[in-house]
């Protein structure tokens, strides 16, 4: 497995250079946050690429987020929850 400073290089490098993406991800944060195989990562990639085109946006953080939380749960690993809701 991976560690959190190689997680966040194949969170980055995973995706294509010419993808319409923000230029504020925290690659680092992901990379800590997640662990997860570079295989996970892919697919977590590619789920929110598909929904950031579906939305026709950039592909984001928050959708990178997103798309990792499915992941972890098909993961079987447990995802904290947001505070959503709250002001």
């Amino acid at each position: 497995m991976p560690d959190g400073h190689a997680r966040a290089r194949l969170w980055e490098g995973l995706i294509p250079t010419d993808a319409p993406k923000d230029s504020e991800i925290d690659f680092e944060y992901l990379g800590s946050a997640y662990e997860m195989s570079g295989g996970h990562i892919r697919n977590a990639i590619i789920r929110a690429a598909y929904s950031a085109a579906d939305a026709q946006r950039a592909l984001g953080e928050a959708g990178l987020i997103e798309a990792a939380d499915i992941e972890y749960r098909a993961m079987g690993k447990l995802v904290r929850a947001t505070n959503e809701g709250d002001s």
